[in-house]
Formats: C-alpha cells, sequence, structure tokens
C-alpha cells in the first residue's frame, strides 16, 4: 500500500516572502521530472493535474502556498509501490520543493524556532493498495465486476479500463483500474521508468484507490493529519472498499444458503431471518434489486441486506444475474501486496 498523492497547503503567514516571491515568480509552471531524476520546468494549466500525474505542483496563492503530486514519484522510478507514512511522504515532498525553489519551506521543529510539519494543512491524500490477481484477463474480469457495483449513495463511472466510485466527492471517492497497462502508458509518455519484468508484474496488479477529499480533513478526521497512522489508512480503505468486493468464495447454492443462515447469527438474528434474507437474494438474482426493494418495507430491507452484506455480498452482485467467476477469485482486502517482491514470490 502507498500515499499516493497529497495536497498540502502551507498558510502565507508561514511563508518568507522570499520564498513566495520565487514561487509566484513560476507563474503557472510546474516541477516536472524525467525519466532519469532531473528536473525539468514545463508550462501545464491548472486543470491539467490529476492524480496519476507525475508532477509535483507548486501553486502560491494569496492565502496559501500549495504542494500537489505524487510522494513516490518524487522518489522512484515510478509509483507502483511507495510509502505509506503520511509524514514520509509529506516531508519528501516539501524536501524536493525547498530543494528546487532553493529556499528552506517548514519541516522540522527548528524552522525558525516554530512547529514545522505541523505548520502545514493537508486538504487530499489519495491511498491506494495493490492487489495481486494472477494475469492482466483476471484483472479485467474483477473490473468488469466492479463496473457493476451500483447500489445505495455509490455511484459508479466507468470509463475504459477504470471504474470510478462517488467521482468527484468532496469526503470519499475511489476508483479500481490495471496497473500494467497505466504503468505502460506512463513509460511510453517518459512520466514513469520500470524494468522489463515490472512492467510484466505489474500486469498482475488490481489497484484500488481511495482518495481522501477536503470536505472529510476539514468536518470528520478524528485528529490532525500528520497524527494519521497507516493503520488508520487501511481501515478506511477496508471499510469503504468493502461494499464492493466480497471477502468469501461461493461456489454452491446449499453452501449459500447456510453462509446466510449463519451470516444472519452473527449479527444477532434468527435462523428464520437468514433463510428470509436468502429468499429475498434469490429474488434479487431472477427479478433485480429494484423489483424486489420496492415489494418489502423499509425495516425488512434493512435487516435482510445487513445480513446479504455480512454473508459476503456486495453491490456489484445485486447487479448480476448469475453469480460471476470473480466471486470464485475473491480480493481479500486484508492482504494486499506491499513491494515487488511480493508478487514474485506468488508468480
Amino acid at each position: 500500500m502507498l500515499i499516493d498523492w497529497l495536497t498540502l497547503k502551507l498558510p502565507r503567514e508561514h511563508v518568507p516572502q522570499a520564498v513566495y516571491d520565487r514561487a509566484a515568480n513560476l507563474n503557472d509552471r510546474v516541477i516536472c521530472i524525467s525519466p532519469d531524476g532531473e528536473l525539468r520546468w514545463q508550462k501545464v494549466g491548472r486543470e491539467s493535474i490529476r492524480s496519476d500525474s507525475h508532477q509535483l505542483v507548486v501553486d502560491p496563492t494569496p492565502h496559501f502556498l500549495t504542494l500537489s503530486g505524487s510522494p513516490a514519484r518524487v522518489v522512484n522510478g515510478n509509483n507502483v509501490f511507495g510509502k505509506f507514512d503520511i509524514r514520509e511522504c509529506a516531508a519528501d515532498m516539501i524536501r524536493f520543493a525547498s530543494k528546487h525553489l532553493e529556499c528552506i519551506l517548514p519541516l522540522d521543529g527548528s524552522y525558525l524556532f516554530r512547529p514545522g510539519i505541523e505548520l502545514w494543512n493537508c486538504t487530499r491524500a489519495d491511498i491506494t493498495a495493490n492487489y495481486d490477481l494472477d494475469s492482466l484477463p483476471e484483472v479485467k474480469q474483477a473490473l468488469l465486476y466492479l463496473g457493476k457495483a451500483e447500489g445505495g449513495r455509490y455511484k459508479v463511472r466507468n470509463t475504459a479500463e477504470t471504474q470510478y466510485f462517488n467521482h468527484g466527492s468532496a469526503l470519499l471517492s475511489g476508483k479500481a483500474y490495471a496497473k500494467g497497462p497505466h504503468l505502460a502508458y506512463q513509460v511510453k509518455k517518459f512520466q514513469a521508468e520500470a524494468t522489463p519484468e515490472q512492467m510484466e508484474l505489474a500486469n498482475r496488479i488490481l489497484r484500488l484507490e481511495l482518495k481522501i477529499g477536503h470536505q472529510w480533513w476539514r468536518e470528520r478526521s478524528p485528529k490532525a493529519w500528520y497524527e494519521m497512522t497507516a493503520d488508520d489508512f487501511q481501515k478506511m480503505h477496508q471499510d469503504y472498499f468493502a461494499h464492493f468486493v466480497g471477502k468469501v468464495e461461493i461456489t454452491e447454492m446449499d453452501d449459500l444458503r447456510t453462509n446466510f443462515i449463519e451470516a444472519a447469527k452473527r449479527v444477532g438474528y434468527t435462523e428464520g431471518v437468514g433463510m428470509a434474507a436468502y429468499r429475498t437474494w434469490c429474488q434479487i438474482k431472477a427479478m433485480g434489486l429494484r423489483e424486489v426493494e420496492d415489494t418489502m418495507s423499509s425495516p425488512t430491507w434493512s435487516r435482510h441486506r445487513k445480513v446479504m452484506f455480512e454473508a459476503g455480498m456486495t453491490y456489484a452482485d445485486f447487479n448480476e444475474q448469475n453469480i460471476v467467476p470473480f466471486r470464485r477469485r475473491t480480493i481479500e482486502l486484508g492482504a494486499p501486496v506491499y513491494g515487488w517482491e511480493d508478487i514474485r514470490r506468488a508468480a
């Protein structure tokens, strides 16, 4: 897992005038890393910056000095894997910007006898997990499955080989995509570098990315951004994508019925509720989600849905007429791969 994007803002009162003037003189220019690690300046419009960009943007405004970019890209040749400590990631970006702005930006407590990294605000963090699915065809099959995962308050938008969940939300949003083709595109555009072996191994990777937006940081974060731990982010990632990706393997209908009964007991319901939820599930597969939901009272639907989720169902299953083969190759959200060696061992 890694932090694949950060947006950091330093309030104007903490930016020395000389530093602000130097950054302001860049106008619309960005810091851009070439494949050999050298810096080059490139003119770019603000709207062109994306979460998968290789660029680090320095943006001086009347109220903030903003750094935006991928922490992994300022220290590595590509962003397939990287760090998961938000303080370390922020420090990498701040050091990189300081070096190329030829200045000292707040980073540690020695900065003008004031706090360092604590002076910065974080308004966006993208938390990424990579899952090894053995081959690119399996990754694509998983994406097709996830593309049918719309339900409840979660909205899915499909574009090419990427599935977006609640795209544009200022709270939490997600996306799933095949990392192999994306890495190949970056290498082709000289935005990243990778060995032939890494290119081949990347084809096995399904990437699930959670974007934590500015509204979440402003209104819902339980602690300061620099106090968030890797465990905090991992739980957020798992909780978010658990709505779309199941955790159980289902092959026979008898096993499924038993699974529903046991799931009902685990959440405090009776065996009868489990059987009723199973019948509701069968009706959904035959008639469709909306048709079945409209025939039930809200409390009953709520109970059955709770049992179905506990049994490992997802919104994607609600929109399929049959359990697709991907259900037999379940992603374990608690077991992503953390580096190239993890994939080599499984290959």
